[in-house]
């Protein structure tokens, strides 16, 4: 063996010897921005959680809005003549004294209307939670009548002072439509 050779096996030797410490290091930094990754991707699936249930409420709420409006319309005559579709947002499930879903009864536009609210508001406290809902009309001066359905809902929202989800009342949808 040469000299050469000799300075250069030291040389690896010494250069070995030096990085194993520093490799343990560059693992535990690789697995603390690990974590980190880890945890804000948690943290953004939570979020996107959250957002898609509300957007999912808001579309029931809408579909829900629709539906009435679309009992209202096959029930023309009593909508734009009377105000048996009006409804208050605290009012309860309306008792029927006709069934008109059940085959052989006959109903009156009124008792149809009653059917309507007591079927959509069932229907409402089942699909959304905490869900409320009022419809009202005006009268245009043309003699049109134009209903406001409003629906509201608990839905979770972030409370930044408890730093964690929390219920609010805040969410509600508003339709307005000519019958």
């Amino acid at each position: 063996m040469t000299h050469r050779t000799t300075t250069r096996l030291q040389r690896t030797a010494a250069a070995r010897q030096s990085n194993r410490g520093f490799t343990l290091v560059e693992v535990l930094v690789a697995l603390v921005v690990l974590a980190i990754g880890l945890l804000g991707l948690a943290g953004l699936q939570t979020a996107g959680l959250k957002y898609d249930h509300s957007a999912y409420q808001y579309s029931q709420a809408t579909q829900l809005a629709y539906d009435i409006l679309d009992r209202m319309r096959a029930n023309r005559d009593t909508a734009t003549s009377t105000s048996a579709y009006q409804s208050g947002l605290n009012d309860p499930i309306p008792g029927l004294s006709v069934d008109c879903g059940q085959a052989g009864n006959t109903c009156n536009g009124n008792d149809m209307a009653l059917y309507d609210i007591n079927q959509w508001k069932t229907q409402l406290a089942d699909t959304l939670p905490g869900g409320k809902a009022s419809i009202s009309f005006t009268d245009t001066a043309t003699g049109q009548r134009t209903y406001t359905i409003t629906i509201q809902w608990d839905d979770l929202s972030w409370d930044a002072a408890k730093k964690a989800l929390s219920r609010s009342s805040n969410s509600s949808f508003r339709l307005r439509s000519q019958v």
